[in-house]
């Protein structure tokens, strides 16, 4: 079996990062076609913490991941999110590795992120802006930045430290980018183009103000539970289409149960990425965009199996037998 450490998986996603989007794309396409088998997630709450399983099954690989988020280890200079993932055969059950849940995790959020702005975003768009400088900012700003011909990057946190770092760690790894830090959320707002935001916020870390949400394109990320919310429902109010990565959203993240019980929004109008993919054609697109993505653990699976047949094919890793 195959150990592959967060460096390892550090190494193949950043450099292969087109690779990763284009995995989740195919698992999001896969996803629409229902072709998989992904038994409902375990998803145990203690307070502010959660622990998920995820299993899911394909023709061709199994995985499970364990992740825990503990949001109250940011004070702590602790990772929020951490766990394993384990990939296997479909054919024989054999375990075939063992990934570092938490950077597969940080990867995949990441590229979800880039295939929404691939498809949502125009392709005349200059400023990239995230909201949340934590961990998951860093790999939404890696990934989509690959997506269209960017020329500044935005950074907002209420934490002027960690957005400041945020910085300085982009600068790092993206040097033909102008990347700004911004305090004022209305000014950041209005200077960006594409906007995502990644926080476990409970309430809208975006200025309430339509026309400042006018013409964006808006990817909300963090939010993954019934009392999370980012989005102000000023959005909607710029809309005729909602899309999400897959309808457990509609259930699990505050950003869409609000707006549906409150008759902001109507259910009908909300639909799938692999949906609109699959037929971009026939579909007009409004000025302004919204995505709201809650994760599934099909996409874990693909981007798992795309790094291990990266690993496999340039011998990276270490080989154990159980």
């Amino acid at each position: 079996m195959l150990i592959l450490c967060k460096e390892n998986i550090k190494k193949i996603a950043e450099e292969n990062l087109s690779e990763i989007t284009d995995a989740v794309e195919q698992a999001v396409i896969r996803a629409e076609k229902n072709d998989f088998l992904m038994p409902e997630r375990m998803h145990i709450s203690q307070g502010d913490n959660t622990h998920l399983v995820m299993p899911v099954y394909s023709n061709k690989r199994f995985s499970t991941k364990l992740v825990s988020v503990f949001p109250g280890n940011a004070k702590n200079n602790i990772p929020v999110i951490n766990g394993m993932m384990s990939l296997n055969s479909s054919e024989t059950g054999e375990p075939l590795a063992l990934l570092n849940g938490a950077s597969v995790t940080g990867y995949r959020t990441g590229a979800v992120g880039a295939v929404g702005v691939r498809h949502l975003a125009d392709e005349n768009v200059v400023s990239l802006g995230i909201v949340g400088a934590g961990v998951q900012g860093y790999h939404q700003i890696l990934a989509a930045s690959k997506e269209r011909e960017f020329k500044r990057i935005l950074i907002f946190d209420i934490d002027s430290a960690k957005a400041d770092d945020l910085k300085q760690k982009l600068k790092f790894v993206l040097h033909d980018f102008v990347i700004d830090v911004l305090d004022d959320i209305d000014v950041f707002t209005k200077q960006c183009d594409v906007i995502i935001t990644a926080t476990t916020s409970k309430t809208p870390v975006l200025p309430a103000n339509k026309t400042l949400l006018f013409g964006k394109t808006i990817i909300s990320i963090g939010s993954f539970k019934p009392d999370m919310k980012e989005i102000p429902n000023e959005i909607f109010k710029n809309i005729d289409k909602c899309f999400v990565d897959t309808k457990t959203a509609l259930s699990e993240s505050g950003d869409m149960i609000e707006p549906i019980v409150n008759s902001i929004f109507h259910i009908d109008n909300i639909f799938t990425l692999g949906s609109y993919i699959l037929n971009k054609e026939s579909v007009k697109l409004k000025n302004t965009r919204f995505f709201k993505s809650v994760g599934m653990a099909l996409f874990d699976l693909y981007v798992a199996d795309k790094i291990y047949e990266i690993a496999i094919r340039d011998n990276i890793g270490v080989n154990y037998e159980l």
